[in-house]
């Protein structure tokens, strides 16, 4: 993002604050928990709770995975994915047997290129990562329109693994949306299929599914930079949109959380970017909140 727009989002703060989402927040939450994270993760951009660990990596340029230690963050492990190229990998994933890492970030609409890696956890787990490929486009991206930062529909950084299928939820800057598309769990090349969308929610930057208590749970944030979570619940099957929501404000301020995951869906871990606009400076930090005990989480 340019300079001139972080100066405009701070007079935007002042002015109108949260004017960009129509959806108003139901609860605000502050977390139980932040620590500072290793310079090493300035970007750190998905997380997965795996092997008694959290895993995450930077959206830009490292190939390496990192392990942190679930009770501050601390980095106890990382490893290299030799041969692959990190573009602008946003999001990370899992089933039983693989992990999944999204590399569809497209800020400015000009990739050709959108693909995920999917990774035996087998082979993580021996140190010698095996690695395939899928490789997407959407169905209703017509042509590549390059554009100003920040200005694409077609950008992506969040995505679930449910059954034989990946849904991706796209990050409208324009729309303030999201369209949700799926994929077969099949190597080779694919087209997205749009399945559904959503207006009104902000900037949607990371996700955890838990299809045995049928709830998505999303990080993001709007243009203000205010975070939230978006929860999605009580719906039939794969029709993700079509249930109930809760919109909850995380009260961290200026914080670009990309990432969240959860053991149980109870204790969620999230992350944020480090972020330096117009004379505010946010260092990446790992956070803990706690949802089991608000009222919006809805009965079992």
């Amino acid at each position: 993002m340019t300079m001139r727009y972080y100066f405009m989002l701070v007079f935007a703060i002042m002015l109108v604050p949260f004017s960009l989402n129509a959806q108003s927040y139901r609860k605000t939450i502050k977390p139980l928990q932040s620590e500072a994270l290793s310079p090493r993760l300035s970007e750190s951009s998905g997380l997965i709770y795996w092997e008694h660990s959290l895993w995450t990596h930077n959206d830009s340029r490292d190939i390496y995975l990192y392990r942190l230690d679930t009770s501050n963050g601390t980095i106890l492990d990382s490893i290299a994915l030799q041969g692959i190229v990190n573009i602008d990998i946003e999001e990370i994933s899992q089933d039983e047997n693989y992990i999944y890492l999204l590399d569809a970030g497209n800020n400015s609409d000009t990739r050709s290129d959108l693909h995920i890696l999917k990774i035996s956890k087998i082979s993580l787990l021996q140190r010698q990562p095996k690695i395939d490929t899928l490789w997407f486009s959407y169905e209703d991206r017509y042509e590549l329109e390059t554009s100003s930062s920040n200005t694409s529909d077609f950008d992506c950084e969040a995505f679930i693994i449910a059954g034989d299928s990946m849904y991706l939820f796209t990050k409208q800057w324009k729309q303030q949306g999201s369209k949700m598309y799926a994929l077969p769990n099949e190597m080779g090349n694919h087209i997205a299929q749009l399945r559904d969308s959503i207006l009104n929610i902000g900037l949607l930057t990371g996700v955890v599914y838990f299809a045995e208590l049928n709830r998505l749970v999303f990080c993001g944030y709007n243009h203000n930079l205010q975070p939230f979570l978006l929860l999605l619940y009580d719906f039939e099957g794969h029709d993700f949109f079509g249930g109930s929501q809760r919109k909850i404000k995380i009260n961290l301020p200026f914080h670009q959380i990309e990432a969240i995951t959860s053991k149980d869906g109870k204790r969620f871990y999230f992350t944020n970017e480090t972020f330096k606009r117009a004379g505010i400076e946010v260092p990446a930090q790992w956070h803990v909140i706690d949802l089991i005990d608000l009222d919006f989480i809805p009965e079992e």
